[in-house]
């Protein structure tokens, strides 16, 4: 199922974290914008500690093209609490699997989150043998110009345990 997170509740949340003289430039890039989340896929580490999500991201800007990658969330979980297993009495209301969904779906990335993540590796320097991330680097300075991507808001300190991965197009 694809999943627009470019929606009113997402860029009011965004606002917030604008500077004032940048809010009608940052709305006026995000009105061409799309950024589409597909379902993610789930791994777990090897440790039992934490689950990796990978959600394919789509950003879509009018006229400018499109840029693929996978956005990919790491959340630590106390499988003590909260078990990712299945539940014996489905009629229970402290259904495990059900409690195990909600917490990943809280984790799920934000329109914040992502834009962060893109302003960030936007200023990354391109000096590295990984010929992958330098063409999606290439990409991105496409799509937004140096200005357009200072409109952003920054990446939160909590959402550190996200990251991109660009996708061989």
């Amino acid at each position: 199922m694809l999943n627009n997170i470019v929606t009113q509740e997402a860029i009011n949340q965004c606002l917030g974290y604008i500077d004032g003289s940048k809010k009608d430039q940052f709305l006026e890039l995000i009105a061409v914008t799309q950024i589409i989340l597909d379902d993610p896929t789930f791994e777990d580490s090897i440790a039992g500690t934490s689950i990796r999500a990978n959600y394919i991201t789509t950003i879509i800007r009018e006229e400018k093209g499109q840029l693929r990658f996978q956005c990919v969330r790491e959340m630590y979980v106390d499988f003590s609490k909260i078990p990712i297993d299945f539940a014996v009495d489905r009629g229970h209301e402290d259904d495990p699997i059900i409690e195990s969904y909600s917490i990943l779906e809280k984790h799920k990335p934000t329109l914040r989150d992502i834009l962060g993540v893109l302003k960030r590796n936007y200023f990354m320097p391109r000096d590295f043998s990984d010929k992958l991330m330098i063409d999606h680097i290439n990409k991105l300075r496409e799509i937004f110009t140096k200005y357009e991507i200072l409109t952003f808001p920054s990446i939160d300190m909590p959402a550190l345990n996200i990251g991109i991965i660009p996708i061989a197009e």
